[in-house]
This record gives structure tokens, C-alpha cells and sequence, in this order.
């Protein structure tokens, strides 16, 4: 089976086609068909899937074996992890980002075109930015980060490196989130709350107080425990 591609873009493997590699996907194209992402999608790595196969128009390409060769020959050049962290647990899509890399395959950020982002955002390789985000002045955002759907980001907020913003997450100005934390679908972190690396807020959460390290946090108002 061919890698689509156009001569002179850099084509792109998403590492995972479950549902969330499939809306990273979804981002991808629609910022290539908006001339935004100057990128083709050439495939997917997903070894649960049956060779063949086409997701969005796009094939799978089978295990981490594929992804050594590809890059071998050129026919991939970066790649793009599509495999969300759940229950708080960034582990996998570490040890993703460590294996290839290992392989010699950088990772870009793909944004959709729809999300509002302040000139002065810094976005770090291989996060993703989904449809209708908005992220204010002053922002950092690391690498490998996931910023969900309608997710908001006021400014001068700090995200580290494998972070998880679920959909509907508003984190408030100077809000400081440490390396692999998961924020729950539609929880609001207040003005200047720190929550620690490897802490879990859940969904709906409401925290005024700033998390340890590890820690997980439930409850309207949310307090680490």
C-alpha cells in the first residue's frame, strides 16, 4: 500500500487511530484543506488494525516495525502521537515519544484551524490543538500536550510536557500544570493554581487550591485530599 504525500511536505505519521488519533487526524487534514499545515498525512501506526485498512482516506500502516523502515526510506518524515492519556496515566504516550525518537522521527504540533491562539503562544513539538481552543497571551505550552475541543487557556499559563486538557477544561490566568497531569472533562482551575505533576483533577472539578504532585482531586469545590 502507497504513503500519500506531495513532493516537498514533510508527511506525517499519527502514532494510533482509536478515537483519539482519529480527531488528531481530523485536525491534521482540516489545517492541510485550510492551507494551514503545510504537511501531508501519510498514514497511521496502529498494530490492532488489519493491513489494508483506510482511516479518513488514509492508510494503516501497521507496527513500530513499519515506522523504522518508513523513516529509512524517507517516505515519513515526522510523526504526531494519536493515543490519549487516560485516567491520568501519560506513561504510553511517553514511551511512544521516547521510541521514536529513538528512531530518528521528529514530531510537529498539529493545530486545527479553529482554535483563537494569542500571537505570543509558544507551542512545543507534537502537541495538539483541537477544534474551537482558545489560548491567551503569555502561554507556554509544552510538548506532546493534548488541548482539547473548546478547551480555555487565560494568560500566562504554564502546561509541561505530556499534559492532558480534556474538552470544556477553563484554566484561569497564571494557572501552572505540571509534566503528565490530566485535567477532566470541564474543570476549572482558578486564578493562579498550581497542580502538580502527575495529579489528576476529574471531570467537573472545581479547584481552589493548588494539587501535589501525584494527587487526585474530586468535587465542586475541588481540594487536593
Amino acid at each position: 500500500m502507497s504513503v500519500n504525500g506531495k513532493p516537498g511536505r514533510p508527511k506525517i505519521v499519527i502514532i494510533g487511530c482509536g478515537g483519539h488519533g482519529r480527531v488528531v487526524g481530523d485536525a491534521l487534514l482540516a489545517g492541510i484543506e485550510a492551507n494551514q499545515t503545510k504537511a501531508d498525512l501519510a498514514g497511521w501506526i496502529d498494530g490492532k488494525f488489519a493491513r489494508n485498512v483506510e482511516i479518513l482516506g488514509r492508510p494503516v500502516l501497521r507496527g513500530d516495525d513499519a515506522a523504522a523502515t518508513l523513516a529509512k526510506s524517507g517516505a515519513v518524515d515526522a510523526f504526531v502521537i494519536g493515543v490519549g492519556s487516560l485516567k491520568g496515566g501519560a506513561t504510553t504516550r511517553q514511551k511512544i515519544a521516547a521510541n521514536y525518537a529513538a528512531i530518528g522521527l521528529p514530531s510537529i504540533a498539529i493545530v486545527h484551524p479553529g482554535p483563537v491562539i494569542a500571537r505570543d503562544v509558544t507551542i512545543g513539538e507534537g502537541t495538539v490543538v483541537m477544534a474551537g481552543a482558545v489560548i491567551n497571551v503569555g502561554c507556554n505550552i509544552g510538548r506532546h500536550v493534548i488541548l482539547n475541543t473548546r478547551c480555555a487557556i487565560d494568560h500566562d499559563a504554564r502546561i509541561a510536557d505530556f499534559v492532558h486538557i480534556a474538552p470544556g477544561v477553563t484554566l484561569s490566568g497564571d494557572v501552572q500544570i505540571g509534566e503528565a497531569a490530566h485535567i477532566g472533562t470541564g474543570a476549572v482551575i482558578l486564578q493562579g493554581i498550581k497542580i502538580g505533576a502527575g495529579a489528576m483533577v476529574a471531570a467537573g472539578s472545581v479547584v481552589v487550591a493548588d494539587v501535589p504532585d501525584g494527587q487526585v482531586v474530586m468535587g465542586v469545590p475541588a481540594r487536593p485530599a
